[in-house]
């Protein structure tokens, strides 16, 4: 799972300590990225295995560029966190 947000590293950020404990739960890996940049290069290293891409709504569209632009391979999933 990789999570592409501004707060994602945030301790107070009630969100990670849910999606921290998600993880756990499923045995997933959880890559926590702060900016849309890092995502790129992220994509780039990565090996060749699925992932989902949580992201929210600020870093939505560059993420989404980088995969237009980028050689990186697609997610399985993407889920894009709004909040009102």
């Amino acid at each position: 799972l990789v999570w592409c947000s501004e707060g994602c590293h945030k301790p107070d950020n009630a969100l990670r300590v849910g999606i921290r404990e998600l993880g756990s739960r499923l045995g997933l890996c959880i890559v926590m990225l702060k900016k849309a940049k890092r995502f790129a290069a992220w994509g780039q290293r990565r090996s060749s295995t699925a992932y989902i891409l949580v992201c929210d709504w600020r870093e939505a569209k560059p993420c989404m560029e980088c995969l237009e632009t980028l050689a990186i391979e697609r997610p399985q999933m993407v889920v894009c966190l709004v909040e009102k």
